[in-house]
Parts: structure tokens; C-alpha cells; sequence
């Protein structure tokens, strides 16, 4: 894989904009926006550091291979000096190519976002107003007015979510993530209609089927984030041949990026989770009890 930047990362000032972008999303700011300022127990505050470090190491790669372009990789140092394994290597090096695609895409679909802001909510309300999906689109979780000045603003909040994803668990009063079926969420994932390059009406139908069986239970029941709504945007027929190379080059990263975690997660023996008003417990073997 080659790690040397290609003609879309020539501009120096935007990958450096990137790159603080990545670094911002380790801000105590971030932190304090995620959790409403609520004081974090020990437990949540060691969560918080994981993600921290994992996203200042993807930060510093970005920052490495685009702004500085020194042919140093932080990943590889720390999969050469023991401090992650090779497939975590390979985990994290396919999470900057997945962000470089994400970025690409992004400029493409922010402008038909902007241009038909009002039709492409109302496409995704109608297309999923059903209780029966298991998951619904709210006209409240957006704004009435496209609310991004920059295709870079809908990239960060793209990123912000990534975060939240990960970190919105541990927040919750009382939540069990079983790892078969997380394992299982992942598989959905890879199935997702975008990923197989599939076609025309029944992406939309697929990306219902997927929705209704993927949720972990955290939440409301709400389509509320905006890379929703950038897949979506991408699975409309009247924009496929607008996007085209970039939704194919895109979802192929992700694909592999969720295959690899898959994989890494199988070679963990990974433990079913249990939040408990900020405390984590693991589950046994034998499953059903947490400890």
C-alpha cells in the first residue's frame, strides 16, 4: 500500500487543516461536548484515554504522510517497536486510507447536499417513516437550513460522530453490547448496499434492511447523524453518476477497514461489555453474567 499522498492531498493548507481537525477531536473541548460537561468516573475517563490515544496516533499519521510528508510513520514505529501488533497496524493504516476517501467523497457530495438540501430530507423522511424499520428519520435532529459553510465543516462533524460512536456507550445509564452480536452489527455493515456497489431502488430497500437489524440498542431510535445522510445522498439514482468512482474507492476502504476489525477482534477473544452508571463490567465465557 502506498503511503505516498496522490494529487488530491497536493494542497498542503487543507491537509494541514485536516490534520488539526483529527488532533481537535482529542480536545478536552470534544470531551466536554460529548458528555454535556458531566463529571466521568474512573472507568468512562479510561475509555475517553483509549480513544484519545488511538485518534492522536491516526492524527499524527495524517499529519506525517500530508503536511510534513517525512516518510515517518507513526504506525509502523509503533508496530516495529511492539507497542501494536501487525493487524492492528493494518487496522489503523486502512483508517487514514478510509479518511483520505471519506475526504474525497465529501467534496464531491457537499455541494449536492447544499444545492438539495430540502428534497434529499425529505427523501430520506419518506423513505424511512416507518416504526416498523426499528429506526426512524426526524425532521428535528436536523436543522431546517443546511448548516455547513465548508465542505471541510461536514467532513469534522463526520469525524465528531466517529468519536461519539465509540465513546456514546459508556455514557449510558444501563447497556449491554454482547460481542457476537457487535461482531454481527460489522458483518451488516460490510453488506451495506453502497459497499457492494449495488443499483438503483433497491440500495434504498437494502439500506432499510441493514438499519432494522444493526441497531445496539444505544439511543433514541433516530437517524439524527450527518454520514447518514452522506450515504444516503450517494444511494439516490439521480446523483450515482455524480459520485461514481468516489462512492466505489470510498466504500471499498471501509469495507476492508470493517473486515480487519472483524478479524482483530475474533484474534482479541474480545469480551461481551456491560455499562452500569459509568461502571464496565466484562462477561464471562459462558455469557450472561458480568464481572
Amino acid at each position: 500500500m502506498s503511503k505516498l499522498p496522490d494529487e488530491n492531498f497536493k494542497n498542503v493548507k487543507t491537509s494541514e487543516k485536516i490534520a488539526d481537525l483529527m488532533e481537535g477531536l482529542c480536545s478536552d473541548e470534544i470531551k466536554t461536548e460529548l458528555t454535556a460537561g458531566r463529571s466521568l468516573t474512573d472507568d468512562q475517563n479510561k475509555e475517553w484515554k483509549k480513544i484519545r490515544e488511538l485518534r492522536s496516533l491516526l492524527a499524527e499519521e495524517w499529519r506525517c504522510r500530508h503536511v510534513d510528508k517525512n516518510h515517518v510513520y507513526p504506525i509502523d514505529n509503533a508496530r516495529d517497536r511492539s507497542v501494536i501488533s501487525k493487524d492492528e497496524a493494518n487496522l489503523l493504516n486502512e483508517m487514514i486510507v478510509e479518511i483520505e476517501k471519506r475526504w474525497e467523497r465529501i467534496q464531491v457530495v457537499d455541494p449536492l447536499l447544499r444545492q438539495n438540501y430540502a428534497p434529499i430530507l425529505g427523501k430520506a423522511h419518506d423513505s424511512f417513516s416507518q416504526a416498523s424499520l426499528g429506526v426512524r428519520f426526524s425532521w428535528g435532529k436536523f436543522p431546517l437550513l443546511y448548516p455547513f459553510k465548508t465542505d471541510l465543516d461536514l467532513f469534522a462533524q463526520t469525524l465528531k460522530e466517529d468519536v461519539y460512536d465509540v465513546f456514546s456507550p459508556c455514557l449510558e445509564p444501563y447497556i449491554e453490547l454482547p460481542i457476537e452480536k457487535s461482531r454481527d452489527y460489522l458483518d451488516s455493515l460490510v453488506k451495506l448496499p453502497s459497499l457492494n456497489a449495488a443499483r438503483g431502488e433497491d440500495e434504498i430497500t437494502d439500506l432499510k434492511k441493514i438499519l432494522k437489524i444493526s441497531g445496539l440498542g444505544v439511543g433514541e431510535p433516530y437517524i439524527t447523524d450527518w454520514r447518514f445522510l452522506v450515504i444516503f445522498t450517494c444511494l439516490l439514482p439521480e446523483f450515482k453518476t455524480l459520485i461514481g468512482d468516489q462512492l466505489i474507492s470510498y466504500d471499498n476502504s471501509y469495507q476492508k477497514c470493517l473486515r480487519l476489525g472483524i478479524k482483530l477482534s475474533k484474534q482479541r477473544r474480545s469480551k461481551s461489555k456491560r455499562w452500569l452508571n459509568g461502571v464496565l463490567a466484562y462477561g464471562t465465557e459462558k455469557g450472561g453474567v458480568y464481572r
